[in-house]
C-alpha cells in the first residue's frame, strides 16, 4: 500500500515516506488526536492475510509495548485502517548506524559510547524476557544529540531471494513458524551460529550480534562477510573475524570483550549483555552510564565546577550515586534499592506528584514549548497532556480521591509567570499564577483563586491550601475545593516567611512548610505558630505512615535524600533523620507514594557546550548567531584556539572525567589528548606559540596541580612543574608569546600570586608579592604586559601590570566580580566578563567599557570566553539547563544497595 502525502489512515495524516522493507512501507505521520509526529509502518497485504503471522505480530507488539527505556524506540499502538494492520511507532530522527559506518570506522569514543547505549537497551529488553534476534546497524538509530535508539525489537523480516553481491546488512530473514527450532531468524551477517543452524535462540544470540556491531563500528568492516548469504553463514560457522582490522588503540579490555561475545559455542560465550556494558565502562575509553552529575545551571564561580570535577575524579565514573548508609545489625532501615529514569524529553520535567493509589504520576513539563501538566501510568506508559493550553501550567497536586489535579497557571494571570524565589545552594524554583483544578486525565479546568503557589489538598478533599504574596511576605491561604472565598491560615505579619512549598500530613493534623532560609517547619493544620523540625531541609513529601521525606545539601555539594518520622501528636521528630541515599548531583523536588516505597524526584541537569560567536571586523560586536560545537550531556570548559585557527583545545567530561580534547574545526572531528599515567582532572589548556604543544594542568587531591607540556600529535608529554597549590579558580596557564616562559598562579603565604617558570631551565620565580589573590593570568601579544583579575577590598576586578612585575593598574570598577580576561589579537583591548553574563571589553591602557555581546541575562551562563587568533570568533562554553524525573524505589533491608546513577 503506497500512501501519498496528505492522505489519512484513521487519525494519522501522512506527511512523507521514510523508507521501505520486508515488513512494508514506513511513513512520517502526524497524530491529529495528540498533536505529535509519529512513524507509521503499513504491513504488506500478504502479511495481513496470514492469520498465524498476525497473531504472532500482535503478541510481539504487546511485549514491545511493555518495554520502557530511552534506548528503545517505543511502539504507541497497533491499529486497523483501510483494511490493513498498521504499527504506530515513536518517530526517531537521525541516521542509522549503518549510514554512520558507511563513511568508515567510527571514532573510538563514539563506537564505545554507542555500544554502551545499545547494551543498556538490550539489557532492559532481556530483563523483560524479550530477545531482539535481528540486531544490526540498520536497526539502530543515532539521534542528532548522539543518543541511541534500537528499533524493531522482535519483528522478523520477510524472506527474500539470495542475490550475489547484495549488501547483506539487509539480507533475508525467515519469519514463518514463529521462533520454533529449525527456523532461521535474523540477518545473515549478524546471526549467531545457533541462529544460522536454525536452533532455538536466547539472549546470547543478541550478545553475538552486539559483538558484531561493536567490531564493525571500530573497524569499519563486518565481522563476517561473503558474496552470498551462504558464504556469510559459512563464515559465521567456521571463521574468526580479522582481529588485526581493529584499530591499534582499541583498549585491551574491549578486544577481550569482542572475543568473548563472538565465541561460536553459546555456552562459552558471554552470557549477559550487562557484563558487556560493564566491560566497556571499565575500559576507560567510553562514557559511563553513571557519569558525574552536572552542577547547577546557575553557579557563582568556576570553583564550584572544579570542585565537582575533583569529586568526580576521586569517586570515579561509576560512583555518581553513592548510596552509602548501611543498616544497623539490629534493625532494617529504608534504603534506595533501585532507580530508573522516567522522562527523557528535552527541556524541563519537574514538580512530580503521585495519585493517592500510586497508579498515576503527574509532572509539569515544557517539552512542547509551554509548561503543561502531563500524567502517566506510574513510571511507564505514554504521557497525556491534561492541560494543553497557551498558559504556563505548573505545580500539580492530586486530590485525595485521585480524580482531580490542582495546579498553578498563568492562563488568566495579568502578570504572567514570575519567579518569586530561589537560591544557588538549594536550586529552588517557585512561580506565581492562579490556582486551577482539572480532571486528572484531562477536561475543562476551573479557576479557584488568584496569586497562588504550590497547592496542597486537605486529606478530606474539601479544601486546597496554597501560598500567596510577595517574597518575604508570604501567606498561607485555603480555598474550598468547590470554590468560594479563601481564608488565611498563616498571615504575612506573623513572620518574614519566604515559603517555597507546603504539604499536608496524611492524618490532616499538620501542615509542613518549606522556608527558604530556615528549612522545613510544621504548623497545626488549622493555623498556629510554625516550628522548625528539619534545618536546611527542602523538597519534602509525606507518606501515609507519617514519614517525611526530604532533601538536604551535604558539604561536598551534592544532595542527601533523608527520611524522618513525625510524632503525630506533638509534630516533633521521633529520632534523628536517616539518610537513605547520597547523590552527587542536584535533586530539588520530590514526591512520595502513599506507601513510601517510591520516590519521584526532579533532577536538575545542566550541560555546557563549546560554542562560538562570529565577530564583526574590529571585534566590537557579533556579526551572526551562535554556533554550538559539541552535543550531549557534557560539561565543556576552557576553550583555546590554535595559532593557525584550525583547532580548539578544550576540556570535557564526555568520558566521565575531565580531559583535554581537540576539535578539528574543518573536519568537525574531535580526539582525546591522551596523557601518561592515571586519569586526573585536566584543566586550562593553552596553546604554545609553536602550535605543536599544549600546556595544561592536571589536578591532584587538595587542589594541588602539576603542569605539563603535551605534543599535539601524541608524540610525547612531560611534566614541567609540580606541586602548585591553587586556590579557587586560579588554574589557568599563560605562555609568553616567545614560548620561553609559562605563567601560572600559586599560593605563597596563603595568598595566590603570579609565578613564571623558564621552560629551558625549569626554574620558577615569583612575579607578584602584593595583597589579594590573583587569578586568570593572560599575557599581551607583544609580551610586555600581564592582565590578571585580582581581589582588592573584597572585590575582584581587572588589573594590568608589566610582565616582569611592577605596579598594578586597575582597569575596571563598579562590578561585583570580574573574570576571564583575554587580549584582542592586536593587543589594544582586553575582553572581560562580569559575573557569568555578557562579555565586555576595555582599552588595554585603560578607558571606557564597551559591551560586546547582548544576550538576555535570564538563564545566561557563559564560561571561559576567549578569542580566536584571527579575531573572527569569540569562543566560550554556554550552559543549557534542563531537568528530568527519576523514580527511586525504597526498600527495607541490610543487603548492599545497588549502585546507580543519573545518566547525563
Amino acid at each position: 500500500m503506497t500512501l501519498a502525502a496528505g492522505s489519512r489512515l484513521g487519525p494519522y495524516e501522512i506527511l512523507s515516506p521514510l523508507g521501505a522493507g520486508g515488513m512494508g512501507e514506513v511513513y512520517r505521520a502526524r497524530d491529529t488526536r495528540l498533536g505529535r509526529e509519529v512513524a507509521i509502518k503499513v504491513l504488506p497485504e500478504a502479511f495481513a492475510l496470514d492469520t498465524e503471522r498476525l497473531a504472532r505480530f500482535d503478541r510481539e507488539a504487546r511485549v514491545l509495548a511493555s518495554l520502557n527505556h530511552p534506548g528503545i524506540a517505543a511502539i504507541y499502538g497497533v491499529e486497523e485502517a483501510r483494511g490493513t494492520r498498521i504499527l504506530v511507532l515513536e518517530l526517531v530522527e537521525g541516521e542509522t548506524l549503518a549510514e554512520r559506518i558507511a563513511a568508515g570506522p567510527l571514532p573510538s569514543e563514539d563506537a564505545l559510547s554507542y555500544s554502551r547505549q545499545i547494551a543498556e537497551a538490550l539489557e532492559a529488553a532481556h530483563e523483560k524476557g524479550v530477545v531482539h534476534r535481528d540486531l544490526k546497524p540498520a536497526n539502530v538509530k543515532v539521534t542528532p544529540g548522539g543518543k541511541i535508539k534500537v528499533l524493531d525489537f522482535g519483528l522478523a523480516k520477510a524472506f527474500a531471494a539470495e542475490t550475489a553481491g547484495r549488501d547483506l546488512s539487509h539480507s533475508p530473514t525467515v519469519t514463518s513458524g514463529g521462533t520454533q527450532r529449525g527456523v532461521i531468524l535474523g540477518t545473515a551477517a549478524y546471526m549467531s551460529p545457533e541462529q544460522a543452524r536454525g536452533k532455538a535462540v536466547d539472549r546470547r544470540s543478541d550478545v553475538w550480534a552486539f559483538g558484531c556491531l561493536l567490531y564493525e563500528m571500530l573497524s569499519g568492516r563486518k565481522a563476517f562477510e561473503g558474496e552470498t548469504v551462504s558464504d556469510v553463514l559459512a563464515s559465521v560457522l567456521t571463521r574468526e573475524p580479522d582481529w588485526n582490522a581493529l584499530p591499534t588503540q582499541t583498549p585491551p579490555r574491549v578486544r577481550e570483550l569482542l572475543q568473548r561475545c563472538l565465541r561460536k559455542d553459546p555456552d562459552k560465550r558471554l552470557h549477559d549483555v550487562a557484563d558487556a556494558r560493564l566491560d566497556i565502562e571499565d575500559s576507560g575509553e567510553a562514557p559511563t552510564a553513571l557519569a558525574p552529575m552536572p552542577t547547577a545551571a546557575r553557579r557563582v564561580s568556576p570553583a564550584s565546577w572544579i570542585a565537582v570535577g575533583v569529586a568526580a575524579a576521586a569517586l570515579g565514573a561509576l560512583a555518581t550515586w553513592l548510596l552509602t548508609r548501611r543498616a544497623e545489625p539490629a534493625r532494617r532501615e529504608p534504603l534506595i534499592s533501585k532507580l530508573a529514569r522516567v522522562t527523557h524529553d528535552a527541556g524541563r520535567s519537574e514538580w512530580p506528584a503521585w495519585s493517592p493509589d500510586g497508579s498515576l504520576l503527574a509532572c509539569a513539563s515544557d517539552r512542547e514549548g509551554n509548561y503543561d501538566i502531563f500524567v502517566r501510568r506510574g513510571e511507564g506508559g505514554q504521557d497525556v497532556n491534561v492541560t494543553n493550553d497557551p498558559g504556563q501550567d505548573i505545580q500539580p497536586a492530586f486530590s485525595p480521591d485521585g480524580n482531580s489535579i490542582a495546579f498553578v497557571s498563568t492562563r488568566s494571570s495579568r502578570t504572567g509567570l514570575i519567579r518569586i524565589g530561589g537560591t544557588l545552594a538549594r536550586n529552588v524554583r517557585t512561580y506565581g499564577g492562579d490556582l486551577w483544578v482539572v480532571p486528572a486525565l484531562g477536561g475543562a479546568a476551573r479557576r479557584l483563586a488568584p496569586d497562588a503557589n504550590t497547592p496542597a489538598w486537605r486529606p478530606d478533599g474539601k479544601g486546597i491550601l496554597y501560598v500567596s504574596g510577595a517574597e518575604n511576605r508570604r501567606t498561607i491561604l485555603e480555598v474550598p475545593a468547590g470554590g468560594g472565598p479563601p481564608r488565611t491560615l498563616l498571615a504575612a505579619d506573623e513572620g518574614a516567611w519566604e515559603l517555597n512549598r507546603i504539604a499536608c500530613s496524611a492524618d490532616g493534623r499538620w501542615i509542613s512548610l518549606e522556608e527558604q532560609v530556615a528549612g522545613i517547619l510544621l504548623m497545626p493544620s488549622n493555623g498556629g505558630k510554625p516550628h522548625l523540625v528539619i534545618p536546611n531541609g527542602f523538597g519534602h513529601a509525606w507518606d501515609a505512615a507519617g514519614r517525611l521525606y526530604f532533601v538536604t545539601t551535604n558539604q561536598q555539594g551534592g544532595t542527601r535524600l533523608q527520611v524522618a518520622e513525625i510524632d503525630p501528636a506533638k509534630g516533633t521528630l521521633r529520632g534523628g533523620p536517616r539518610t537513605i541515599g547520597l547523590v552527587t548531583g542536584s535533586l530539588w523536588e520530590i514526591a512520595a507514594s502513599s506507601d513510601g516505597k517510591r520516590i519521584a524526584a526532579s533532577e536538575e541537569e545542566a550541560s555546557r557546550h563549546l560554542t562560538r560567536l562570529p565577530l564583526a571586523p574590529g571585534g566590537g560586536a557579533p556579526s551572526g548567531g551562535e554556533e554550538v560545537l559539541s552535543a550531549g550531556r557534557v560539561t565543556d570548559a576552557f576553550p583555546a584556539v590554535s595559532p593557525d585557527n584550525r583547532q580548539v583545545a578544550y576540556v570535557s567530561d564526555i568520558l566521565g572525567h575531565t580531559e583535554v580534547w581537540l576539535l578539528d574545526l574543518e573536519k568537525r572531528e574531535r580526539r582525546r589528548l591522551q596523557l601518561p599515567g592515571e586519569d586526573l582532572t585536566q584543566m586550562g589548556p593553552a596553546w604554545m606559540p609553536d602550535g605543536h604543544h599544549i600546556a595544561l594542568s592536571r589536578l591532584l587531591e587538595g587542589n594541588v596541580g602539576t603542569n605539563w607540556l603535551v605534543a599535539v600529535d601524541g608524540s610525547g608529554a612531560e611534566e614541567v612543574l609540580t606541586r602548585n597549590v591553587y586556590q579557587g579558580v586560579g588554574w589557568l596557564l599563560a605562555p609568553s608569546p616567545d614560548g620561553k616562559r609559562l605563567f601560572y598562579p600559586n599560593s605563597e603565604n596563603g595568598v595566590q600570586q603570579v609565578f613564571s617558570v623558564d621552560l629551558a631551565t625549569r626554574k620558577s620565580k615569583q612575579v607578584t608579592d602584593s595583597p589579594g589573590n590573583k587569578f586568570d593570568i593572560v599575557v599581551s601579544p607583544d609580551g610586555k604586559w600581564i592582565a590578571v583579575t585580582a581581589v582588592q577590598d573584597g572585590v575582584m576586578q581587572l588589573f594590568r601590570m608589566p610582565i616582569d612585575g611592577g605596579p598594578m593598574q586597575q582597569l575596571t570598577s563598579g562590578f561585583e566580580r570580574m573574570r576571564h580576561p583575554f587580549f584582542s589579537p592586536d593587543g589594544k583591548w582586553i575582553y572581560i566578563q562580569p559575573s557569568h553574563r555578557n562579555i565586555y571589553r576595555v582599552p588595554a591602557a585603560g578607558g571606557a567599557l564597551e559591551q560586546v555581546t547582548r544576550f538576555p541575562d535570564a538563564g545566561l551562563f557563559l564560561e571561559e570566553p576567549t578569542i580566536s587568533p584571527d579575531g573572527r570568533y569569540l569562543y566560550y562554553c554556554r550552559s543549557t539547563g534542563g531537568s528530568s524525573l527519576w523514580l527511586l524505589t525504597v526498600s527495607d533491608g541490610q543487603s548492599a544497595i545497588a549502585a546507580g546513577g543519573f545518566h547525563r
